[in-house]
């Protein structure tokens, strides 16, 4: 009897040691371990008392900012990309969260009060600048390799010396004044080395802008409506995908060339939100998102659906897609990654083949999910509980092999 039962403990030993010896998979929140989140997703991250009101995606990290309840500014949060460990966190006292933009350049980018300050992924401070007292709000700025920093301020744009020195500033339009779109925010997106692309200021144009000296290389203004505004860019090998929102109620999905000329324009009834240029076996494909936005209608018919355009011609693809801002619709290797509505899924369409989908909770568990971000083999999406306002929960779920 003893040997037997020593025999027990000796095996249970055994087994203790060579569980422990196996790569675990991070554990998920308590309160969400009763079967509501799936196999697919790695880790979960419960914010303590705040909503996710910024981020940005890194190789090896995700940055957080959090609009908190319990104290009077917002949070900065680092968490490990492979595991969902947060390994640093800074308050960060602003009156308000609209004046804290990201950018992940090796590093975060932050702009508290008009100062841009550097911080690595440990959110240590490694520089910082006074120079653009004038700064807008929003993702608004393009780093080159040599450090020089083009920006978006009151009057347009600006380029700014990795010593803070300012080299030009061009003015483009007026910010503001009530004409820009709630949905929209200022951008500026590299065409190439030597040209920036700046759209979303409040003004109904893409604007080509030359690197070395801040003069306009061309501008495309959209010909329907009385106000129309561009709402993404994205730019391929083909030239550039422009998306725009026309009147509030209506959009259009524009291929220009690299010199401004339009190749060709699909229309849409509704406001075109997204557009992505994907590379593929047999070319580059075109993709457009339109539909509701982010409003209440979403819950009724197609919501939001993805498009497939071909020489102006658009054939619906996908419904029902959650739309959260211009990260909702990316590109993963030869395919399109976003995330439905209330399905509790990420989708991948590729050129020819049936959409891939990877569930992540049950059908409505969760509603207008926010993909934050991806690499190549994980996806970072934001959720927020049925019903309920805040995004509070970071979760990243394993794609397959593209």
């Amino acid at each position: 009897m003893k040997r037997g039962f020593a025999a027990i403990i000796i095996i249970g030993i055994v087994l203790c040691l060579n569980a422990c010896s196996q790569p675990q998979k991070p554990p998920l929140l308590t309160q969400y371990q009763e079967g509501n989140l799936t196999e697919s997703v790695r880790w979960a991250y419960e914010t303590v008392s705040g909503d996710i009101s910024g981020w940005c995606v890194g190789k090896d990290a995700v940055a957080l900012q959090l609009t908190t309840i319990t104290d009077s500014g917002p949070k900065l949060v680092s968490l490990q990309a492979d595991s969902g460990t947060a390994v640093a966190q800074k308050d960060v006292s602003l009156p308000t969260t609209l004046n804290l933009a990201f950018e992940f350049n090796g590093f975060i980018k932050v702009r508290e009060n008009g100062v841009w300050e550097a911080y690595d992924e440990n959110l240590k401070r490694l520089a910082a600048d006074t120079a653009n007292k004038r700064m807008t709000v929003g993702p608004s700025f393009v780093i080159m390799p040599d450090g020089v920093r083009y920006s978006l301020c009151s009057v347009g744009v600006q380029a700014v010396s990795p010593t803070g020195d300012l080299i030009w500033e061009t003015t483009l339009a007026p910010m503001g004044g009530g004409t820009e779109s709630m949905l929209l925010s200022p951008r500026i997106a590299k065409l190439d080395d030597s040209t920036l692309l700046v759209y979303g200021l409040g003004y109904s144009s893409l604007t080509a802008v030359r690197i070395a000296d801040g003069t306009i290389a061309w501008s495309y203004t959209p010909e329907r409506g009385t106000f129309a505004c561009i709402s993404s860019v994205s730019v391929g090998q083909s030239g550039i995908l422009a998306t725009t929102v026309i009147n509030e109620r209506y959009g259009e999905a524009v291929l220009l060339s690299t010199d401004g000329d339009v190749i060709w324009t699909a229309e849409f009834s509704s406001p075109a939100y997204i557009g992505q240029i994907v590379p593929g076996d047999e070319g580059e494909t075109y993709w457009c998102m339109s539909g509701v936005g982010e409003g209440l209608l979403i819950t009724r018919g197609d919501g939001n659906i993805i498009y497939r355009i071909s020489d102006g011609v658009a054939e619906k693809q996908f419904v029902r897609v959650s739309y959260r801002g211009t990260s909702s619709l990316q590109t993963l290797g030869k395919g399109l990654l976003f995330c439905g509505y209330d399905d509790g899924a990420i989708h991948i369409l590729r050129q020819g083949e049936e959409a891939i989908s990877i569930n992540f909770a049950e059908a409505g568990e969760y509603d207008s999910p926010i993909l934050l971000g991806a690499n190549d083999k994980t996806a970072f999406v934001a959720l927020k509980p049925r019903q309920l306002s805040d995004y509070s929960i970071i979760i990243a779920v394993d794609l397959p092999e593209t």
